[in-house]
């Protein structure tokens, strides 16, 4: 009987919060974390993204989700963040907002000294044109409502001061404004902007503020990060480089983006033809398994692997998801909930 070596396979959350984490964790992993890694010494890191992002360019693709919201964070910043710990709202890109008597006016004044990835200073002049351009939009109702907040227009007072101008009161507003999920937050170098959106590649393209800058988007396949140079915080700088892969979503026959309908036949052989490969399904939905059956099969790819499978479980997201396997969409938390305490 031979003796089973100490796994290496990780155990990814569960669910929506795996979800959460992959949108939100690079950020909460540079506001909280001193980076030890000066330029040229930071390394690498390869993150999985469960579907292509369509992107950079609001009016190109007005939409948010996790992969394209998690590219994004990298290369620019909400205004305000919210501190993991405390709740808090604390100073970002802004270092104070301050509303009119009736909610409807916020005065934000900018962090001087920041820089976009290409030199240019971060001023008001860059929320003025970005809102007017999305505002200004036959898709405005679409910014606004990602936003969390009624934009009626965007008012520069000096170089690092602008006014929100809003339909109606808003007293949410930098609980908004610390939104990481709010995408239509994320913009580029006002000059870089100016000078690129008529470019029919400008949705390939950004050049934002934030802790990395751009180097590659291949669609449907990765998008490659380098670190700005010109960020205002080297000490939340963690890596030299981000790759995200896409390879795959939620493990069901709608998600497109990786057709795998049995996913632990198709590991298995990737387990048999690579040697370094870490790989996973990202996630199994529990309520589609018998849990006993489950947790066989991910011992077996843990050993044909040696420990390089990557496990995510979850419930599953949408209606569809479940149904295409006949089951009902509110009976699938509490078996996710009875399978996942096996």
């Amino acid at each position: 009987m031979t003796t089973p070596s100490r796994t290496k396979t990780r155990l990814v959350l569960s669910g929506i919060a795996a979800a959460a984490i992959v949108s939100t964790g690079l950020t909460a992993l540079s506001t909280t974390t001193k980076a030890d890694h000066p330029p040229g010494k930071g390394g690498e890191m390869n993150l999985h993204l469960n579907r292509t992002i369509s992107g950079f360019d609001h009016l190109k693709s007005p939409r948010g989700g996790f992969s394209r919201v998690n590219v994004m964070s990298a290369l620019h910043e909400t205004l305000f963040r919210t501190d993991p710990k405390t709740g808090e709202f604390k100073p970002q890109l802004a270092v104070k907002a301050v509303p009119s008597d009736n909610y409807k006016r916020w005065r934000v004044t900018l962090r001087d000294g920041v820089k976009f990835a290409n030199g240019e200073p971060l001023t008001s002049e860059a929320y003025v044109h970005h809102f007017s351009r999305l505002i200004g939009s036959k898709l405005k109702k679409q910014f606004t409502n990602a936003l969390g907040l009624d934009i009626d227009r965007v008012v520069a007072v000096d170089r690092l001061t602008f006014d929100f101008v809003m339909s109606k009161p808003e007293p949410a507003f930098i609980a908004a404004a610390s939104n990481a999920n709010g995408w239509a937050w994320y913009l580029s170098a006002p000059g870089f902007a100016k000078k690129n959106e008529n470019d029919p590649n400008y949705n390939g393209m950004m050049m934002g503020a934030g802790a990395y800058m751009l180097q590659e988007w291949i669609p449907k396949q990765r998008v490659i990060v380098v670190r700005n140079p010109h960020y205002y915080d080297k000490s939340r700088q963690h890596r030299d480089k981000i790759t995200y892969r896409v390879i795959g979503g939620p493990e069901s026959t709608p998600y497109l983006s990786f057709l795998a309908p049995s996913p632990n036949l198709f590991m298995a052989a990737l387990a048999q033809r690579t040697k370094k490969l870490r790989f996973g399904p990202l996630v199994y939905c529990l309520p589609l398994y018998h849990p006993i059956r489950l947790i066989e099969e991910i011992c077996m790819l843990d050993h044909m692997s040696g420990g390089r499978l990557e496990v995510g479980v979850g419930r599953g997201i949408s209606e569809i998801e479940v149904g295409y396997f006949g089951l009902e969409y509110e009976d699938a938390p509490p078996i996710y909930r009875e399978a996942y305490q096996l």
